[in-house]
């Protein structure tokens, strides 16, 4: 391998790290050990270990390539469990036997949804039991489409390297191979646990629901108490390094959360909007000290959105206008008789179940929304005052202050002190 292959691999595995991915250079014979595929076949007790050849055999081609061109340098391949890796097969080099690989991966073109996690089971015949430990490894993995940034590097790559500007890439699509799923899960019913280990698996699962169920209820005294527990700590070790293996916790974490907040009706586009927040946060965070405040921190921010938004105990035309102004609060010129005409409903009527079922008025619910995403992104965001004001559809600062102020007893500004403090 000349000094330039060598320069160039070594960028691409910078480059890689960078992205998120989890990469390393390995014999293609080798076995696809938790190096590789981040411990799912291990844990999965998948017999034969098998190589990462498996992931580079021909099979029916979803795009371009020969279908056949089993010694394609340049691999995109899907596994069975919808996981996807990068695989280019190195130069050969005399003093290196066998062929070496370049292997990045496993990592998803889209995020995996519980009820395509289910089917995933299914369809690899594998038990229910072990439904939750595959959605806490797919929320693991990093989301790249791939056709934007990693195959058109991988093909110029490719081109650098071996000099040949007609490769194309080979595109390997996932192989039911059912025989073989069969055996795997034969495998997995045989695996052997101590007692000692099933006992704290349990535990585990049990105080995940259990936080679940405390988020639903916005109790956060009760999240926090089995946050700051030792079960969540058994987690497996998949990451290279402590920090990733961290911020992978925090990620499941995360994941947990909104779909405890999610039990209480909170509409999906706050759930999503501190989703997305807490995920910046955690891969934002420079050193562990930085994210061992953020699982509190977490607990905290989505009971206080349960608080805020726990719809569960309206009836349905009362649920959907709840909904409604959670939608659209931020319009300044929002109002009772906007939000009638959006449902069809006559005005009284509307005013009159509202203030029923809510104890509020419409025009009183639009303004504690606005507030309380106000308060939301007064912790979240380095937004100024002004712009907060703006944002929840009160651009005039000084009643906007007013209505925080006779709502908060204390400013916006008072506000931001007292939480990051």
């Amino acid at each position: 391998m000349t000094e330039t292959a060598k320069i160039l691999i070594e960028m691409t595995l910078e480059y890689l790290k960078r992205m998120r991915l989890n990469v390393s250079i390995q014999p293609e014979n080798a076995p696809v050990s938790p190096d590789v595929d981040l411990g799912l076949r291990q844990y999965l007790g998948i017999p034969g270990k098998p190589q990462i050849l498996s992931l580079m055999k021909p099979v029916p081609e979803r795009g371009s390539g020969d279908a056949g061109s089993a010694g394609n340098p340049l691999i995109i391949s899907d596994d069975r469990f919808e996981c996807r890796y990068m695989i280019l097969r190195l130069p050969q080099d005399p003093e290196s036997r066998p062929p070496r690989v370049l292997i990045a991966g496993p990592y998803l073109t889209e995020r995996v949804s519980l009820i395509h996690i289910r089917q995933i089971l299914e369809r690899s015949v594998l038990p229910d039991s072990l439904f939750t430990w595959f959605a806490q490894y797919y929320s693991t993995l990093p989301v790249q489409s791939g056709e934007d940034i990693l195959e058109p590097y991988l093909l110029a790559l490719g081109h650098a390297l071996y000099g040949n500007l007609d490769l194309k890439l080979y595109y390997r699509d996932a192989s039911s191979e059912p025989e073989q799923m069969r055996q795997d899960v034969n495998a997995v019913s045989d695996a052997e646990y101590s007692d000692k280990a099933r006992e704290l698996l349990q535990l585990r699962y049990d105080k995940e629901e259990e936080m679940m169920n405390a988020i639903a209820a916005g109790n956060t005294a009760a999240a926090l108490a089995v946050g700051d527990g030792p079960y969540f700590k058994s987690m497996e070790t998949r990451a290279p390094s402590r920090l990733r293996d961290q911020k992978n916790w925090l990620i499941i974490l995360n994941t947990l959360c909104r779909k405890g907040a999610q039990r209480s009706g909170v509409h999906p586009v706050y759930l999503d909007d501190l989703s997305r927040r807490m995920a910046v946060k955690i891969e934002a965070a420079p050193s562990l000290p930085e994210l061992e405040r953020l699982p509190r921190e977490m607990l905290r921010k989505y009971c206080f959105l349960v608080q805020s938004f726990d719809t569960r105990s309206f009836t349905p035309t009362v649920r959907k206008a709840v909904r409604y102004i959670d939608v659209h609060y931020a319009d300044p010129g929002f109002s009772l008789q906007k939000l009638a005409d959006a449902l069809g409903l006559n005005k009284c009527y509307l005013a009159t179940v509202f203030r029923k079922e809510t104890g509020s008025t419409v025009t009183a619910r639009i303004n504690e929304t606005r507030i309380s995403r106000a308060c939301l992104r007064l912790d979240t965001s380095d937004l100024t005052i002004g712009e907060i004001a703006t944002s929840v559809g009160l651009p005039n600062v000084n009643y906007f202050t007013r209505l925080f102020r006779k709502q908060k007893n204390v400013t916006p500004s008072q506000y931001r002190k007292m939480i990051q403090g």
